[in-house]
């Protein structure tokens, strides 16, 4: 009610009330017809009935005097709690602290908490203004007899505060209230934010995508953070081995991790042999609060066994494992990718010492047990396709001959390495290949596929052109021969038969091959040997050669012999080597060999 009649009295008198008007009001329990009385606008007889006007909300007035509406607000409030006005210590007390509710020493029957009454509160929100504020005299004087205590304020400090005793304790108060609840709130806001923040960052999406990442970008040391753990450790070799060895058998890791993620998040890829390779796993709770996940692998189980004496197989640069013979000897697990380790163990030919490949792929369900016997073995080289019919081939298994063809045998242990070459001749030229390291695997091997280098291909290649050259150059000598040698045998034949000479045109008539054949035909030759005549038979020409100019003919020649008498007809068969010289187009005889006869 208190309210409403100084909301009324605002509007009635146009500013709002003194203290000593508003405990006038109180007085009459507020009432609204006292208003302009109490204002002293006219006799309390004569005040007509004021209809009490629709309040409206007042809007805040600025440029309050802070200090002023302390100070009357406190008078009040001493007032209404002690019955009585202040008295000069009391007072001053009062406004050394600014005028907060707080007194100086009164009768202990009189002391009463500061939030007493409900109208002292109610009062103290109603802050006057500078512009409704009470008009006051130049000099204001305010009596209270309980203590003689006189106060004079100049008109002029009407809104002014005091500069004696000037604090900001309430400022600071407030200052540092604001600051604590906006840093209550950045503390929440910061918290809610670092929980999303963790949470979207520890999902089992966000592993998965970080390892496929890596494996499509073939960050292959971020794929071994990824796969590591604090007891279990990757190498950037050995992600970059299994990441491998999935695309080499045709694995996606990338939908398979996927897939997991789809059936719940949890989960492992297992191949056709039952072998677990990889996953998706929870890990540790972050601040015991946000769960992550990891990639897991899972590693494969090794065991070996081997006839051999003395055997010991490195598996690490730091560990040695002695085999016992004809014992199975437990390496243990291994990660999943191809792994190299070194063999020495003694054979019937000595020490020997090999590389052994594990290869995981031939696990069964995470254990893989290797057989390190020493056996004869059939192996088979293949040469590449630019070697044509290949003579005096040699094969060479780590330094030693071991065949002298493309089949040999050899003394070895199931995934061994050896290393292959095999040197051999081809159009009359002797070349090597080069070296091929291959693993001999437990059951039957495929063919040793050798490559040759490329300095030995060019000379392969070389020779290759020079021989097509010289065929082709044989083959056009071997058909003037053929035809030199048909016409050459047809005058013969005829001087024989005509103890004549026709042929003179196909020697060199300086040579001495050409003065024997002139001597047979046409001398004592024919006649002594009782010769009618020839007929001819076969002439085949078994080569035909040219070196500086002279060409060189071997030939096998079949004809009949008829005698004058009555000798029977004999047949004769000759190898015959001409040696010819080019003469233009065609060639004349320099010389005649018959190197067999019958």
């Amino acid at each position: 009610m208190q309210k409403k009649w100084v909301e009324l009295f605002e509007k009635v008198i146009g500013r709002k009330p003194s203290p000593e008007e508003f405990m006038a009001g109180k007085a009459c329990g507020f009432d609204l017809k006292q208003i302009q009385s109490i204002a002293g606008n006219a006799p309390e007889e004569n005040l007509s009935p004021v209809e009490e006007p629709v309040l409206e909300p007042v809007e805040e007035v600025k440029n309050v005097d802070p200090l002023l509406a302390a100070r009357q607000a406190w008078l009040q409030h001493f007032e209404e709690t002690y019955g009585r006005k202040p008295s000069a210590e009391e007072f001053t007390a009062a406004k050394s602290q600014n005028f907060e509710f707080f007194v100086g020493p009164v009768p202990e029957a009189e002391f009463a908490t500061p939030d007493s009454t409900e109208e002292t509160q109610e009062y103290v929100a109603q802050e006057p203004t500078q512009e409704f504020a009470p008009p006051l005299a130049a000099e204001q004087t305010q009596v209270y007899p309980e203590a003689n205590f006189t106060e004079a304020l100049p008109a002029q400090e009407k809104q002014k505060a005091p500069k004696k005793q000037k604090t900001k304790s309430g400022k600071k108060g407030s200052k540092k209230k604001i600051g604590i609840i906006a840093a209550l709130i950045l503390l929440v806001i910061a918290l809610v934010a670092t929980f999303f923040y963790f949470q979207s960052t520890t999902r089992v999406e966000v592993t998965a995508d970080q390892f496929i990442k890596a494996v499509d970008t073939k960050d292959y040391r971020e794929a071994a953070d990824l796969l590591s753990t604090d007891s279990d450790k990757w190498t950037k070799d050995e992600a970059e081995s299994f990441i491998t060895s999935m695309e080499d058998q045709g694995i996606d890791i990338g939908t398979e991790l996927n897939k997991i993620i789809d059936d719940g998040g949890e989960g492992t890829y297992t191949d056709k042999s039952g072998n677990k390779i990889f996953g998706l796993e929870k890990a540790d709770k972050k601040f015991g609060i946000f769960q992550e996940y990891r990639v897991s692998s899972y590693p494969i189980h090794v065991k070996v066994k081997t006839n051999l004496d003395q055997a010991k197989l490195k598996v690490a640069d730091n560990k040695t494992v002695t085999l016992k013979k004809d014992e199975v000897t437990d390496l243990g697990s291994f990660h999943y990718n191809a792994k190299e380790m070194e063999l020495t163990a003694k054979t019937e030919v000595g020490n020997v010492t090999s590389k052994i490949h594990l290869n995981p792929k031939k696990a069964t369900k995470n254990a893989l047990e290797l057989q390190l016997n020493s056996e004869k073995r059939n192996l088979e080289v293949e040469f590449p396709e630019e070697v044509e019919n290949p003579t005096d081939v040699k094969v060479v298994v780590n330094g030693k001959e071991v065949g002298t063809s493309t089949t040999f045998e050899v003394d070895s242990i199931p995934y061994q390495e050896i290393e292959v070459h095999a040197v051999f001749n081809m159009n009359g030229e002797t070349y090597t290949t080069e070296k091929a390291k291959v693993t001999i695997e437990e059951g039957e091997n495929d063919p040793i596929e050798l490559k040759l280098a490329k300095d030995t291909y060019k000379r392969i290649k070389s020779a290759q052109d020079a021989k097509k050259a010289q065929e082709a150059k044989e083959e056009q000598n071997r058909t003037l021969a053929e035809e030199f040698l048909k016409e050459y045998r047809e005058a013969v034949f005829s001087s024989v038969s005509n103890r004549n000479n026709t042929y003179s045109k196909y020697y060199d008539t300086q040579s001495q091959a050409y003065k024997e054949m002139v001597e047979f035909t046409t001398g004592d030759g024919v006649r002594k040997a009782k010769i009618d005549y020839y007929t001819p038979g076969a002439l085949d020409i078994q080569s035909v050669t040219e070196e500086n100019g002279v060409v060189t003919i071997k030939t096998y020649e079949d004809f009949t012999v008829h005698y004058t008498d009555s000798h029977p007809d004999s047949q004769n068969r000759k190898y015959k080597t001409y040696t010819l010289k080019k003469v233009g187009a065609s060639y004349v005889i320099t010389d005649i060999v018959v190197t067999k006869e019958s």
